[in-house]
């Protein structure tokens, strides 16, 4: 029997728009998130079961990796069920919802449907991140006018109303490079735009949104060189250029001045506290949670399990203990302490797999959009080496690295479907 029909790539559409809804809940929560997850969850899980057994071999054939990975997770935590963390589980879903959600495309998707809702779901984000960053800019103006100038010394960072200081970065950075897609329908607007999230950008102290800026502008200088044709290609090379060496003399000397005080003091602390202070205190996580992952190679501690594991293993004085943290804040080891070397393999073979789609469509179909998507994809990823970014999580950074994903993917089968 057929599950699915034309209708229900509307209701698709809706349900992205819930699981979107999660990354924004996470700002200004407007419900209980618990309660929006299970309501997700329970829609998500309805669909998804629709997807598979309307055509059972192609949708197992089509998410075999992500499907793996998802069964070594849940085995992981099964075997690791001694830490009775019940959010093991749940984080395990979360992933079910970027892979099976976000990234899953019926064939009867079209790309005039998927442009409707790709323009919804960016507009959502350009716009409620206009109105948070430009009321945090406000607000601190008003009451607290010396953090703008303290922020670039390292003394403060501004996350606003924001959850924190990365989240305030990443949403400004994710509005900006959004807003260039749309920029020709509204100049005025995008332009002002683009000037408030570059200033959060700017004071946030956020040094992995530094480099995904800075990545970003290289990446829109080769776009133009290369790719683009026009009589303004030599002038828009050079100012993007410039920009870009500009921005690269920021990130040294901010990361300077931030840290002006640690070589005052060299020889008063030693190699690994100047590696910790370097890396805003991960040095230490990441170190730990390695450990762990050696003493638990294959199949790991289980997903979220971290904060346990280390407080067993290293009692108290665990970094992870006395900093309250749930995550090591970097994809590679968090991956290998979660999900040992199994997990570890089976996750890069799905970003692999997505890679390989994504230098196909931009080798047949560059364009501005493309380029963009692009950019966003590589950019959280590089978060990803230094925040929680794109496993177990609801931000909207995961949100949206698995959605361009998927966007990614759908264009992949309709340029091969074309040949």
């Amino acid at each position: 029997m057929k599950l699915i029909n034309e209708n229900m790539v509307k209701t698709q559409k809706i349900i992205r728009i819930m699981v979107f809804f999660m990354g924004f809940n996470s700002v200004i929560p407007i419900i209980n998130g618990s309660i929006l997850f299970w309501i997700v969850i329970l829609f998500s899980t309805i669909y998804g079961l629709m997807i598979f057994f309307d055509s059972p071999k192609n949708f197992i054939f089509d998410n075999k990796y992500e499907i793996i990975f998802i069964i070594i997770c849940i085995v992981s935590s099964l075997v690791n069920y001694s830490y009775m963390n019940i959010y093991s589980y749940v984080k395990t879903l979360m992933m079910c919802l970027m892979f099976f959600i976000l990234m899953t495309h019926t064939k009867e998707q079209t790309k005039e449907t998927l442009k409707n809702e790709m323009d919804i779901i960016f507009y959502a984000i350009i716009v409620f991140s206009f109105f948070i960053t430009g009321a945090s800019l406000i607000r601190t103006i008003i009451t607290e006018p010396n953090n703008l100038v303290n922020s670039l010394f390292g003394e403060r960072y501004l996350g606003g109303y924001y959850e924190n200081s990365n989240q305030s970065a990443s949403w400004a950075f994710f509005s900006l490079i959004l807003g260039l897609i749309y920029f020709k329908k509204n100049k005025n607007f995008f332009t002002i735009n683009s000037i408030i999230q570059l200033i959060m950008i700017i004071i946030s102290g956020s040094r992995s949104v530094y480099i995904g800026l800075f990545t970003s502008l290289i990446a829109y200088f080769l776009y133009y060189s290369l790719v683009i044709k026009g009589k303004n290609k030599k002038k828009i090379s050079i100012v993007i250029f410039s920009v870009s060496i500009i921005a690269l003399i920021f990130l040294i000397i901010i990361t300077l001045l931030r840290f002006k005080w640690v070589f005052n003091k060299m020889d008063q602390i030693n190699f690994e506290e100047f590696l910790d202070i370097l890396s805003s205190y991960r040095y230490f996580m990441w170190k730990e949670a390695f450990i762990i992952f050696i003493n638990k190679p294959l199949l790991g501690v289980g997903v979220g399990n971290i904060y346990q594991a280390t407080h067993r293993f290293f009692g108290p004085e665990s970094i992870f203990t006395k900093l309250n943290m749930e995550d090591p804040h970097n994809i590679f080891i968090s991956l290998l302490a979660y999900t040992g070397i199994l997990g570890f393999i089976s996750f890069f073979t799905i970003i692999i797999n997505k890679t390989k789609k994504i230098i196909y469509v931009i080798k047949n179909e560059i364009d501005n959009k493309t380029i963009s998507l692009l950019i966003l994809f590589v950019s959280i990823f590089i978060f990803s080496v230094f925040d929680v970014a794109v496993i177990f999580d609801t931000h909207i950074a995961t949100m949206l690295f698995w959605y361009i994903a998927g966007i990614f993917t759908y264009k992949f089968k309709s340029l091969k479907s074309l040949k």
